[in-house]
């Protein structure tokens, strides 16, 4: 006997990429993704995404993820997951490095809007790559950013 595939598995991939582009981030990252490989792939794709990790919710798997105390792990794997980001908040998160900022700039290369408010250990070299990785990038956020000098304001 045949088995016959439920029909949200049959949807064209454009009209898929467009139900999921309705879903927050967070769900698309701790529920959808899990629903099977064609879904995992999607999330990926989901154009104009917007990431606020200030407002992260209490999930399991983002605590599990977050290892140290401020997340920058989490911040890494969840800005390499999704490509298609575009804006991405990261104001007050004091511990984000360099590491972080480098990765997020190779890896989303569409962002237009960053918000690195009060992240102290931020560096010129890091926001020149990110300058360099992003030529979409529109606005900047960079108030309270204690290492920075000119150099990577001008950037």
């Amino acid at each position: 006997r045949s088995a016959v595939e439920p029909p949200v598995h049959t949807l064209p991939a454009e009209l898929l990429l467009q139900v999921l582009g309705w879903v927050d981030p967070w769900t698309l990252l701790t529920v959808v993704a899990r629903v099977c490989r064609r879904w995992w792939m999607a999330c990926g794709d989901v154009a104009g995404m917007v990431l606020d990790f200030r407002s992260l919710p209490e999930n399991a798997w983002l605590q599990q993820h977050a290892e140290d105390a401020s997340g920058t792990r989490a911040v890494v794997e969840i800005a390499t997951r999704f490509r298609r980001v575009v804006a991405l908040n990261l104001r007050g998160l004091v511990d984000i490095s360099d590491d972080v900022v480098l990765g997020i700039a190779e890896h989303c290369p569409l962002l237009t809007t960053v918000d690195l408010a009060d992240c102290n250990v931020v560096s010129d070299a890091a926001v020149i790559r990110l300058a360099e990785c992003c030529p979409e990038l529109t606005s900047v956020d960079f108030s309270l950013c204690r290492q920075l000098t000119d150099d990577a304001v001008g950037a």
